[in-house]
């Protein structure tokens, strides 16, 4: 249960078990935890829906030039319904122009910048403690949002997505939002972010598959999808391994006019890679692992041994995950006592994944020693590595 709600997967696990109608075949405990994770979690959308069509408001009132990213846009291409999706927060993406205005707006609705990037800001309410998984799917009285800048150096979210976006219904409104195409690459970067990252939940890939299931017979699709990943830096290769990686975890579904120029055009270090790690990184549990260094060397060549020993043990602390209140002593306590307690969780993650990763890489070199071959059914001139 543990790692069906980390992977985001309980409640379209459930889903599945309905459309199939065997839900009786669960023992009688796992199926009533299900279906009591599925009435919080409807709740918790309601008021997460709330608070967003809140924040759409207030920036069309203040004449804001953004869109609403992934979310409750998914609705329907990835997702068949809101309910099923395990949403932390709300994301916007808004000309870099009307960063400062945007802060106002968000600070005058309760919210504190806790962590600021150059391409990203976060924000959330003063409630001085972090939801436990026992509280994942029930209504929270802390709010979340993160607030993406356009930036023409980031070819995904370049400046032209607002200048062509388009508008998704809900709520009895129309909120503005990327346009399909636009948004499955946003999604095949999301993917490709994470998966050079400690943690990827499966739920993320699950969803991608629902989109391109539904698009699969739309050559149109797929063309504009190719046309826009090859005019964007590494766009191809964000989706080859978003692709390829969602194919390892529900087996082969996408159309052939997807595949040929993104799964079967992955480098064959990154295929080799999919073929040893892919299923360890699916099936980790939170929060994930180290396996993304070697990606990173199969990708980049070879990654700095520096760089690889401060990403192993990192040597500053950890970012704060609640807002340091201008409050009482008491809620400052409280706000001290969560940090700690998140320091020490991923002071024990450090270590345990840190050992992991160099088991791994004794696997990594021994991969090397075997031959790559030509995988039946890929298109004349492409390399796939085989682990077996």
């Amino acid at each position: 249960m543990h790692w069906l709600d980390a992977s985001g997967l309980a409640l379209y696990f459930l889903h599945r078990l309905n459309l199939l109608d065997i839900v009786e075949a669960l023992p009688t405990t796992i199926g009533c935890q299900l279906e009591q994770r599925k009435k919080d979690n409807q709740r918790r959308t309601a008021a997460l829906l709330a608070e967003c069509a809140r924040l759409n408001a207030a920036f069309r009132n203040a004449a804001l030039s953004y869109v609403n990213l992934k979310g409750f846009t998914l609705v329907p291409d990835y997702c068949p319904a809101l309910s099923l999706r395990c949403q932390m927060d709300c994301d916007f993406l808004i000309d870099r122009r009307d960063a400062a205005r945007c802060q106002e707006i968000l600070r005058a609705h309760g919210y504190s910048r806790i962590a600021a990037k150059p391409h990203v800001m976060e924000f959330k309410t003063d409630a001085g403690r972090t939801p436990g998984i026992a509280d994942l799917y029930k209504a929270r009285p802390e709010k979340s949002v993160e607030v993406h800048l356009c930036n023409s150096e980031r070819s995904e979210f370049e400046p032209g997505l607002l200048a062509r976006a388009g508008r998704t219904p809900l709520d009895a409104e129309q909120w503005p939002s990327l346009l399909a195409g636009d948004q499955f690459l946003l999604q095949a970067f999301h993917l490709w972010g994470h998966l050079r990252s400690e943690w990827t939940r499966l739920s993320w890939l699950l969803e991608l598959r629902q989109c391109i299931v539904v698009h699969s017979g739309d050559e149109t699709f797929w063309e504009r999808i190719r046309e826009r990943a090859t005019q964007t830096s590494r766009g191809v290769l964000a989706v080859g391994i978003a692709v390829r990686m969602a194919e390892k975890a529900f087996g082969d579904f996408a159309p052939r006019a997807l595949t040929s120029w993104s799964y079967w055009r992955l480098p064959a270090e990154v295929n080799l890679w999919v073929e040893h790690f892919g299923d360890d990184v699916l099936l980790a549990d939170f929060p994930g692992s180290k396996l993304y260094l070697i990606l990173e060397s199969a990708i980049r060549g070879k990654e700095n041994p520096s760089t690889i020993r401060q990403k192993l043990v990192p040597r500053h602390l950890p970012a704060a995950i609640v807002p340091n209140p201008r409050a009482r002593f008491g809620r400052r306590l409280l706000v001290a006592r969560t940090q700690c307690s998140y320091f020490w969780f991923r002071l024990r993650f450090h270590i345990a994944a840190g050992f992991r990763y160099l088991l791994a890489t004794r696997r990594w070199k021994r991969a090397h020693q075997r031959p790559i071959e030509i995988t039946a059914g890929a298109p004349a001139g492409c390399v796939v590595t085989r682990a077996d």
